[in-house]
């Protein structure tokens, strides 16, 4: 079953949401636009929060945190990936993902294009800038906030084929 991708657009000053869900429906990610167009997102599993609203963006010599507003957004895709992982223990993995990009204008008119991807095991997004020359990244907004009573597993730091698992 092909998740699916939901924007709602309205005369107001209304936030923007986006919901992309896993191949099993399982896990989504939503990204709105607040009233002062800053992206937020949130990451939910079963329609539990596994990350409350935190925030996104990216900052320097372009604002890429408030003043945002939607350009576009692409359709859900079923994509399926191969690669090459030569130090794990089974060197190649294939993942099942949905994806949809999410393309931003700042008020200056640059654009900042997020690509989300929700597989059954997980959610990821990156950013990508359209500019022709480097810009200078002097803050990235990106936080997780968890649900209070979260548990987390910390794995200690292991050499390479040292045997550890």
């Amino acid at each position: 079953m092909l998740g699916g991708l939901l924007l709602t657009v309205g005369a107001t000053a209304a936030p923007q949401k986006m919901i992309l869900k896993s191949p099993d429906a399982k896990l989504a990610i939503e990204a709105s636009l607040n009233a002062k167009g800053a992206l937020t997102y949130t990451v939910k599993k079963d329609g539990n929060p596994v990350l409350q609203p935190s925030q996104m963006g990216l900052q320097g010599d372009v604002d890429f945190t408030l003043g945002l507003t939607v350009k576009s957004v692409s359709k859900v895709q079923s994509i399926t990936e191969t690669y090459i992982s030569p130090a794990e223990k089974r060197a190649n993995r294939t993942y099942t993902a949905n994806a949809s990009t999410l393309v931003l204008k700042n008020k200056s008119g640059k654009i900042l294009t997020v690509e989300f991807r929700a597989t059954n095991e997980g959610v990821a997004f990156r950013y990508l800038t359209s500019s022709a020359k480097p810009i200078a990244i002097k803050w990235e907004q990106t936080s997780y906030k968890f649900p209070v009573g979260t548990k987390a597993w910390l794995h200690p730091y292991a050499k390479v084929k040292d045997g550890w698992c």
